[in-house]
This record gives structure tokens, sequence and C-alpha cells, in this order.
């Protein structure tokens, strides 16, 4: 965007979490903001985390799948079925809280992009059921520094044409300086939503963009 007004596509990762979910749901709806939430499937199984999951979707957030376990990446699982299992148990677990896109974001650890983001198994399983698999251009590393996250926030936005920001709902995450920055951005001028750019999506719907095998760790045959 580079000094130009951005409109920020907005996501959390890794919950829901009953220590930090609640409050970024009420300082979402404080400040107007919708997001996308991408869960970890053995968080969304359980009670108190439906209950979370529902309550963003009703506050009308967008749910994503982020695996079942968020353990390793896909593309670094020997076992195929293993695999494809992170992404059934956790569509299983989301159910009628599913975004009409089906959108999946793989795990990639600490936000690095490359061919361990999915399996070939994965991957095919995602086009054959119209999953949107999303990616992420901006991850200012909120789950280990909660005050220093701000800064590099705003740096990476600035350097993106279509920002996709990652943020976390866990403890010790961006919950505590997230009404700050969204102010703060949004008195700038800044916007956000819960729209993926196009740049960040690499199969839409069941249908793989170009580029799409860059992030998966063996052709197809």
């Amino acid at each position: 965007m580079t000094g130009s007004m951005a409109e920020i596509a907005l996501s959390f990762d890794n919950g829901p979490d009953p220590a930090a979910t609640p409050r970024v749901l009420e300082i979402l709806a404080r400040r107007g903001v919708t997001a996308c939430f991408f869960v970890v499937g053995a968080k969304a199984a359980m009670p108190d985390g439906r209950a979370l999951m529902r309550d963003a979707r009703a506050a009308g957030h967008r749910i994503g799948n982020h695996t079942w376990s968020h353990s390793r990446p896909l593309g670094a699982m020997a076992d195929a079925a293993a695999s494809v299992a992170e992404i059934r148990r956790t569509e299983a677990a989301i159910g009628d809280c599913r975004d009409p896109a089906k959108l999946f974001r793989p795990f990639g650890r600490a936000g690095a992009k490359g061919r361990h983001l999915l399996s070939d198994a994965a991957f095919r399983h995602l086009v054959a059921e119209g999953y949107s698999c999303v990616l992420w251009n901006c991850v200012p590393r909120d789950w280990d520094d909660e005050d220093g996250w701000v800064g590099r926030a705003e740096a990476q936005i600035a350097a993106q044409a279509a920002p996709c920001l990652v943020l976390h709902d866990i403890a010790g995450a961006a919950a505590k300086r997230l009404d700050a920055f969204l102010g703060a951005m949004q008195d700038a001028g800044h916007s956000f939503t819960s729209a993926i750019p196009d740049s960040e999506i690499i199969i839409d719907r069941g249908v793989p963009r170009p580029g799409a095998q860059a992030f998966v760790a063996s052709e197809r045959a």
C-alpha cells in the first residue's frame, strides 16, 4: 500500500481459547470489525470452544479450518491419511459454523511458506471437497511478543498491496494491544475486512490457482 489507506484482511488463528477469545470478540464488536477465525479442531470440539466458535459466528465473523492438532505442517507428515484426517476432523468439529467458502488455512510454523504446508493427499482432498485454501502475508508474531507485535504489524501492512494479517486469539498474544491497534489504524483511515485477498488464496472453492503446487510437498501424479 506504501502510504495509502489499506483494507486489511484480519484473521485470528489457533483458538478458540477461553482465556482470550471472549476479549477479542468484545473488542471487535466495539470497533465494528469482522474477522476470520481459523480454529484448531481439538479446541473447537471442546464444549467451551464450541460455544465460543458459535459466539464468533453469531457476531458475523467467518470460521475456518486450521487443522486438528496444529502440531506439524501437513506437508511434513509421512502418513498421507493422517494429513487428511487433520482437515476432516476439524471440519466435523466446525459443523454448522462452517463458512460457505469452506475456508482452510494450513499450519506453517511461525508463518513460513513453502512446500511443507500441504501434503499431496491434503491438496487433493481440499480440491475434491471444494475448499478455499488461504495463506497470509503479515505475521507480526503476537504469540511471542504481546506488546511489540503492533509495530511489526504496522510495518508489514505498509509493505503490502493487499494486507492479510494473522493474529492469534490465545493467551499472551494479540488481545492486550488489540483495541489500541485497531483504533489507531481506523483513526489513520485504514479499514478491516474478513474477506481474504485474492493474492493469498491458492485454492478457490476447489479450484487450484496458478502456483498452488509451490505449497505442496510432492507433485501430483
